[in-house]
């Protein structure tokens, strides 16, 4: 009787009690947001290599060509040499010669060490104004000069624009109106002999 009493009981609808597990925790994302992940493109990525390694050939080059400091020919007319700033074009006018090579040497020399004492001296000092200066004058053009000459192009279209309309409209048929009546006109000198003419429209 008991073992049908139990299995009734169990055949009744009322489940045996379930094992207690610890509740799940939601999920994390629930809670916070995950930070955007940023992905750089292989395109943008080889730019950026590109980029260092031609400023980086830049330096190397400006390292190794100690020689040919004016390779854009800016200061060509430049010249300060000795023979090229005195001449003694006759016999009758030549100085000892003594005179002449340590004419020579004291002035190659105190040019040559006078232009050096001044570029320690001032060399640097230049070179940093004459960089903020130009990266002012860059700045300028970037940011300030080439936007509003974009913005005023953009707005000189809307006003061509506007303007190809109006000739179109209204002052080109004026004009050829006007053409069309000072066209007929014509002048003749005659001595007092009448002509006729026929016009055709």
């Amino acid at each position: 009787m008991s073992n049908r009493s139990s299995r009734s009981s169990t055949q009744g609808g009322v489940p045996p009690s379930a094992p207690a597990y610890p509740p799940v925790a939601p999920p994390v994302s629930q809670y916070y947001e995950e930070p955007p992940i940023v992905v750089v493109e292989k395109g943008e990525k080889e730019k950026m290599k590109i980029a260092e390694a031609t400023l980086e050939d830049e330096i190397q080059a400006y390292r190794q060509d100690m020689l040919n400091r004016d390779p854009m020919k800016i200061n060509r007319d430049l010249k300060v040499g000795f023979n090229e700033i005195f001449a003694e074009p006759d016999v009758t006018l030549h100085s000892i010669d003594c005179v002449w090579t340590n004419s020579y040497k004291v002035f190659e020399l105190t040019k040559l060490w006078w232009y050096r004492f001044l570029s320690v001296i001032c060399g640097l000092p230049i070179a940093i104004c004459m960089g903020c200066c130009f990266a002012c004058f860059s700045f300028n053009i970037i940011w300030c000069f080439q936007p509003c000459v974009r913005a005023f192009r953009i707005n000189m279209l809307f006003i061509k624009q506007l303007w190809a309309y109006t000739v179109h409209i209204f002052i080109r048929p004026l004009t050829l109106a006007c053409g069309g009546i000072f066209s007929t006109i014509r002048i003749h000198q005659s001595n007092g002999e009448y002509k006729e003419e026929s016009f055709i429209v």
